[in-house]
């Protein structure tokens, strides 16, 4: 059995960020658990998936590059390219884990975990570790909702695809069930293909103005839609869909208004439910875990989340970007439990503007033209 003061569950850019942050922190008894390998969530996506939120090098002038996880790295520098892929991100999230020489322990699949006598007991098959904290980073690419709508199962969901192109071929039409950043991107590179798409989503989400990123459509992939709407083989539907079914060789994609009928199976582009779905250690309102003012779960003391899933009322931060600005703030309150001095550690986070503990701060409206 490994004893340890700090776990943190889950290797892709929550976990490797957090644990260069734990690092900085002055923590070295630690363990990042992975249960397939550094980056594997991005490992998943398509071939054609980019990140829609630009890497660039700006660091000398005191502005981080967006898909950063720590304080001095760049991933627009390191590939050399604005909007990476996943495979991409993995390599960075490697070379970023390798510099820091992160304790990562790969191929480490948790079971169970449970609270006995103040700790932490994380079972995986051949192993057990015990820690005083939890972090978890688990990430939600794992868990594609399959269950937005009946009928769900029937779809192939769009982190499935291995490629568009692939998927394209033999096809003349599709539908892509969900509007928003995966829907559309899906739409893009399957109409790129030749083939005619229909994007359904009763909300809209193509058509939000929103100054938040996280409601409205990024400007990368709208500028990506636009261009290609172009070719007239994207048509938008503001419907629900009520039901996909099978029927012979065939799907019928049956919405509040009409019923399509399609030989190519739907893509549903639904989201994700979210790794804190599949456990009770945290409670959950309206979908999100319910958390602390420092990341903590209101349910189990000395559990703490970072990553995608983390939402403060009107302030969501499910992009880079905005829940690397939390890892200090997770790590700070840990430290300060065990009587460490963070205020150095903290000040360099400040300095650079990845540390966030105003949440009033990041829902004000400051976008005026």
């Amino acid at each position: 059995m490994k004893s340890v003061k700090v776990a943190v569950i889950g290797g892709g850019a929550a976990g490797v960020g957090v644990g260069v942050t734990l690092k900085h922190f002055g923590f070295d008894d630690y363990v990042v658990l992975e249960k397939d390998e550094i980056g594997s969530s991005f490992l998943q996506w398509p071939e054609e998936m980019r990140m829609i939120t630009p890497s660039f090098q700006a660091n000398q002038f005191g502005i981080k590059d967006l898909n950063a996880v720590t304080l001095n790295t760049s991933p627009g520098f390191t590939l050399q390219t604005e909007h990476p892929t996943g495979p991409q991100y993995a390599d960075y999230l490697k070379d970023v884990a390798a510099f820091h020489e992160l304790p990562v322990a790969e191929g480490v699949d948790i079971q169970e975990i449970e609270k006995k006598d103040g700790k932490f007991v994380l079972e995986a098959s051949d192993e057990v570790v015990k820690a005083d904290y939890v972090i978890w980073a688990c990430g939600e690419a794992q868990h594609p909702n399959k269950e937005a709508f009946p009928g769900a199962r029937h779809c192939m969901h769009n982190i499935e695809a291995d490629s568009w192109k692939e998927f394209s071929e033999g096809r003349g039409e599709a539908f892509v069930i969900g509007g928003y950043e995966s829907g559309l991107d899906a739409a893009i590179n399957l109409s790129r293909n030749g083939v005619e798409v229909t994007v359904i989503d009763g909300e809209r989400p193509w058509a939000r103005d929103h100054v938040d990123p996280s409601v409205s459509v990024s400007p990368y992939t709208m500028e990506r839609f636009m261009q290609e709407a172009d070719n007239g083989r994207i048509e938008l539907l503001k419907e629900d869909v009520e039901e996909v079914r099978r029927t012979g060789d065939g799907y019928i994609v049956e919405t509040e208004c009409e019923e399509f009928i399609s030989d190519s199976r739907p893509v549903a582009a639904t989201g994700f439910k979210g790794s804190t779905s599949e456990t009770d250690l945290f409670g959950h309102e309206n979908g999100s875990p319910v958390l602390t003012e420092k990341d903590e779960s209101t349910e189990t003391e000395g559990l703490f989340l970072v990553g995608p899933e983390l939402k403060h009322g009107e302030a969501i931060f499910c992009f880079i970007y905005k829940f690397r600005k939390r890892f200090p703030v997770v790590v700070e309150e840990i430290a300060r439990r065990e009587g460490r001095d963070v205020e150095e550690a903290v000040e360099k986070y400040r300095e650079v503007g990845m540390y966030l503990d105003d949440l009033e701060e990041c829902c004000e409206d400051i976008c005026r033209c």
